[in-house]
Parts: C-alpha cells; structure tokens; sequence
C-alpha cells in the first residue's frame, strides 16, 4: 500500500531540506510518495487549499493513504521514545495542566 504524505510548503528552505532527510530515512523501507505544495505568492498562507490540491495530487498518484504533516515536525523512532511519550500522556491532560 502507498502512503503520501502531503506538506504544505513557503519560504523555508531549510526545514524542507532537513524534512526530506529525516522523512527518506524514516521511510526507508517504505512505499511512499512525498508531497510538497508550495504557496508561492505573498497572501496569507492557506494551509488548508495546500492540503487540498496535495490530496487531489495523490489520489492521482494512486496513494491508498494519506497523511497530513507539517514541515517543521520531524518523525520520531518510537521504540527509543516510548517511556517519554508515555511519562507525558500519563502525566498531562488534554489542556496541558499537570494532574496532582
């Protein structure tokens, strides 16, 4: 099955250099198609027609799934991460307020 993974993209050169890196090595093994939709005009950013027009691109790439990501979150290995991801679910609410 084919995931793409659609990202809405402007003026951050960097970020989608380090995005694509950490993406490939994430995925490595994986059948995928990276999405990047750049707003090239100066309004202001419209994420969701972004989203939009990347997911009407990958229903013709043939993309069984999607996923929806930002350029500046980068994915995590979660077998390294789990006790930490699970201190910090176990230990804050959804509003983000230390439960005593």
């Amino acid at each position: 099955m084919k995931l793409g993974i659609i990202v809405p993209y402007r003026k951050r050169p960097g970020h989608l250099r380090k995005f694509r890196q950490s993406i490939e090595s994430y995925l490595k093994d994986q059948d995928y198609e990276l999405i990047v939709v750049e707003q090239a005009d100066d309004l202001p950013f419209n994420r969701g027609n972004l989203l939009n027009i990347g997911f009407e691109y990958a229903v013709r790439q043939q993309c069984d799934y999607v996923v929806f990501h930002d350029i500046d979150m980068l994915p995590i290995d979660v077998e390294r991460n789990i006790q930490n991801l699970l201190w910090w679910c176990n230990n804050v609410s959804k509003f983000y307020f230390q439960k005593s």
